[in-house]
């Protein structure tokens, strides 16, 4: 709670989606409040905030640390890739006696000269959990007990009386927040779509993967019955039928989307834009150009892996111009990262994909070349395994930020120690917004969770018995990236068998663990895919749990 001395803090405060009612019980303010009424600048958004704001007379500090805004918060740009493998950028140096990656990612890797190269950034081992992780500021396990096995539930949704990044940065940070791209945060109730968890737009696909041309979902979508000729397309909150005659590859109309948010953006306020590539995550699609780039590689789907991350390199650097283009890079916060590692199971040829009798789907390879249907095509080396994999290649993914707003004695550095997790951001993207991480509405449990059936066992994201959310796990990395100071994380809850804690992580014994191999510079480089840890390993497990309880 604030008091009227130290006031440089804004107020969210969320009327329920269902009911009436104003809740201010923590402001000092009450009358402030009410009298500050407002409605949403999106007026397709069937919600109202209220804002509470003080401004102190003496505005040197706010109540929680110091954020109190003196100028326009940074823009932030941030960029999640889908299954980017640890060796899959053109950044990553290689000694002298192994052959050079042939990726090629020149913007990827200039914005990197230009910024900051984080070397111990970990996300979960597979999509969901670390988008979840992201949007909430808890590690997955604290969004959804589920999360603390391998694939989470069906529902996949960040519970809907926790606050989102995009509801702090929209609705307390004066933000407009835009996504494009992959969402894979749930899409069972309407209440679960981006543009009901904070962002202002949404351009993309809800599920896991489609097919880059016709939009239809596939089989890793993860429909019960993969006969289902499902379009998952859209835009804000209905089906983007202006895309439905459409022969362009899905991830240009993700550019030409971000390019026009962009050119339309008004200045006078900050910009959140989230980039959610579905690349390189399968099905294997790119644009001929692209794959005539690596039409030379051995591997059919290798190259096309390949293809995929070059596109959306010029994506990013087509964006970065934009951004240049209108004076807004100069105070621009860009963040890379990707939800896990790449696939490192062994090499597939890749085979036609007409599967089912729909002309859409006969498009994709008829007219457009080659689809792959196959996890194939990542490289981690020298990382150990790869997606699905607790190992480092699942779990530490390539991560870097980048942009006019980084100190210039921070440029060209790089991080190579220090632990970061992707529900960090959620927490410095707050404090850099002038808000404080801490989830009102989840703690003072607002929300009447009143949707769907009680009784159904997949509704364990919305338990009525549940009095206050678990808090915010992230930790503010802004001052680790603008002095170069200790990272305030030192440990990071896995999952129920795996906890890591600086350069230790602990495997319960008898985990298993998926994709455990050792990899190599060249691809194909792993020929294994589920395997249990060694015996000599779990011999070893067995000594140190031994050892500790003597």
């Amino acid at each position: 709670p604030t008091t009227a001395t130290t006031s440089c803090y804004k107020y969210s405060v969320f009327e329920n989606l269902r009911t009436s009612g104003l809740y201010c019980s923590d402001l000092s303010n009450e009358a402030t409040c009410k009298s500050s009424y407002i409605h949403l600048i999106n007026g397709s958004r069937h919600r109202k905030v209220h804002m509470c704001e003080w401004v102190s007379s003496k505005c040197t500090q706010s109540p929680f640390g110091e954020y109190c805004p003196d100028a326009m918060p940074p823009n932030i740009f941030f960029t999640m890739m889908d299954d980017l493998g640890w060796d899959n950028t053109g950044y990553r140096k290689r000694p002298s006696n192994v052959p050079p990656n042939q990726i090629k990612t020149p913007h990827i890797d200039a914005l990197v000269r230009d910024g900051i190269d984080i070397q111990r950034h970990y996300s979960h081992h597979i999509c969901t959990p670390s988008r979840a992780s992201f949007l909430s500021g808890r590690v997955p396990t604290h969004v959804l007990d589920s999360y603390s096995h391998a694939c989470g539930d069906e529902v996949g949704s960040v519970p809907l009386n926790m606050t989102t990044v995009a509801d702090k940065l929209s609705y307390e940070g004066g933000y407009m927040s835009h996504f494009v791209g992959k969402w894979d945060n749930g899409a069972r109730y309407w209440e679960m779509m981006p543009t009901q968890r904070g962002y202002d737009s949404f351009l993309g696909i809800l599920s896991k993967a489609t097919y880059s041309y016709s939009h239809l979902s596939t089989p890793a979508a993860g429909f019960e019955d993969s006969s289902l000729e499902l379009v998952d397309f859209w835009e804000n909150e209905s089906p983007a039928y202006s895309f439905a005659n459409s022969t362009i590859h899905q991830e240009l109309h993700f550019r030409d989307r971000l390019m026009e948010i962009v050119h339309k953006h008004d200045t006078s306020r900050p910009l959140y834009l989230h980039y959610a590539s579905r690349h390189p995550h399968v099905p294997l699609q790119a644009t001929p150009a692209y794959v005539n780039m690596y039409k030379n590689v051995s591997s059919t789907a290798r190259g096309m892996y390949m293809a995929m991350i070059t596109m959306v390199d010029d994506i990013i650097g087509d964006v970065v111009q934009a951004l240049k283009g209108k004076d807004m890079w100069k105070n621009t916060l860009m963040i890379f990262t990707s939800d896990n590692g790449g696939f490192v199971d062994r090499d597939h040829a890749c085979a036609p994909e007409v599967t089912f009798s729909n002309d859409m789907l006969a498009r994709e390879s008829s007219n457009f070349g080659t689809t792959c249907l196959v996890e194939t095509g990542g490289n981690n080396w020298p990382l150990r395994g790869g997606k699905y994999s607790l190992f480092e290649g699942g779990i530490r993914v390539n991560t870097f930020v980048s942009g006019g707003f980084i100190p210039y004695g921070m440029r060209g550095t790089s991080i190579p120690k220090n632990i970061m997790h992707v529900s960090d951001w959620y927490t410095t993207m707050s404090r850099l917004a002038n808000v404080h991480e801490f989830d009102y509405k989840g703690n003072e449990s607002i929300i009447k969770r009143s949707m769907g059936n009680v009784n159904d066992p997949n509704y364990q994201w919305a338990r009525p018995e549940d009095k206050v959310v678990p808090p915010v796990d992230g930790l503010d990395l802004w001052p680790t990236l603008s002095t170069g100071a200790a990272s305030p994380r030192r440990e990071i809850f896995v999952d129920k068998n795996v906890f890591l804690k600086g350069k230790w992580k602990f495997f319960k014994h008898s985990t298993t663990v998926p994709g455990n191999a050792n990899g190599g510079p060249l691809y194909p480089n792993e020929t294994t895919f589920f395997d249990a840890m060694s015996k000599k390993a779990m011999t070893f497990a067995t000594s140190i749990t031994t050892f500790v309880k003597k």
